[in-house]
């Protein structure tokens, strides 16, 4: 699964360097391969500990990204008002260093986010500082540098290059705009700057699921179906949290849509597979998981971690369904006020 990680992130990047999805990819891809760095040497450190050691030694700017990055919300270890508030430093910080006028961007294709410069600070890949501009650019090589090293660390030496069709969407453009016109026009009145950035966070990782990585769908399907199932359990999370903490009691209809995708019984379903969740995101597989194979749809992790109650065509339709409602009413939240 680790292999195949590797080889849907890498061969993305590389189908589209040269197109105009390239930046958009990459930040996308970001987060994904801290999840590979993560799980990976988190596994390795139970294989062979001093493997682990020894391959690990200077890389720890990149384990600090790693661990920041892999969650949002669905995390004990964070709650809706630390994240929010970590937001809004962001949000300062870019103020200050930009000025009032221009400090709020994003990247956006048919109507829906997929980027944002505050998403890409809290995820700790991106400077403020422009003169340094390229940390970006440089610690994403090193992150991608080092889940092919782990990966042969597991005795996968080559990194299997797939030929992947390109991204069917629009051409990302950049909306540039300052963070107080965002907040006259977006979401609602009463909705904290911080809290509008995690609802563009969960809105950002689930286009990423829907749109960027559809190119994986036939060769890597496996990876795509995990990556997916794990977007949409964690924006579900999310959303489903930031709603709570917020309440918009003056005009509950705004929410409307949003409430119909976490109540229904597609949604339900992906966050009662709590185990299908921790074994799409770790690469552990316990002893007691039987029926896992390479050739069979996803692995065979569906079966395996539901005794067969559910099968992969059922789950990866249902998140399907669940990312793109998500995606809608995310979209249609933010944009309402238009």
């Amino acid at each position: 699964m680790l292999a195949d990680d590797v080889s849907l992130v890498v061969s993305l990047v590389m189908t589209e360097a040269a197109s105009p999805w390239s930046e958009t990819v990459g930040l996308a891809v970001a987060p994904q391969v801290a999840r590979i760095l993560h799980e990976g040497l988190d596994q390795l450190r139970r294989r062979r500990p001093d493997a682990a050691a020894a391959l690990s030694v200077g890389w720890d700017e990149e384990i600090a990204v790693a661990r920041h990055t892999v969650k949002l919300l669905d995390d004990n270890k964070k709650t809706v008002d630390s994240v929010v508030e970590e937001f809004n430093r962001i949000g300062r910080d870019q103020s200050a260093t930009f000025g009032a006028n221009n400090d709020f961007a994003f990247l956006e294709s048919d109507g829906r986010a997929f980027a944002s410069a505050r998403l890409t600070s809290y995820q700790a890949l991106a400077s403020l500082d422009q003169a340094s501009g390229s940390r970006t650019h440089d610690l994403g090589e090193s992150m991608g540098s080092r889940v092919i090293q782990l990966q042969r660390s597991f005795g996968r030496p080559n990194t299997a290059i797939h030929g992947l069709p390109h991204v069917q969407a629009s051409r990302p453009e950049l909306v540039q705009l300052s963070a107080a016109a965002f907040a006259d026009e977006s979401y609602e009145p009463a909705l904290p700057a911080g809290a509008r950035d995690v609802a563009m966070f969960a809105e950002c990782s689930v286009n990423a699921a829907l749109h960027v990585f559809a190119p994986g769908e036939r060769g890597l399907g496996g990876s795509v179906f995990r990556l997916r199932f794990v977007a949409a359990t964690h924006a579900l999370s999310a959303v489903r949290q930031l709603l709570g903490r917020f309440p918009n009691s003056d005009a509950p209809g705004l929410r409307a849509g949003l409430e119909a995708v976490l109540n229904s019984s597609e949604a339900q379903l992906l966050a009662s597979l709590r185990q299908l969740r921790n074994r799409s995101m770790h690469y552990g597989i316990p002893p007691k998981l039987s029926g896992m194979r390479l050739d069979r749809p996803g692995y065979g992790l569906v079966e395996a971690t539901t005794d067969d109650a559910y099968s992969y065509r059922e789950v990866d339709a249902a998140t399907t369904l669940v990312l793109a409602n998500l995606s809608n009413e995310l979209a249609s939240w933010r944009t309402r006020r238009r």
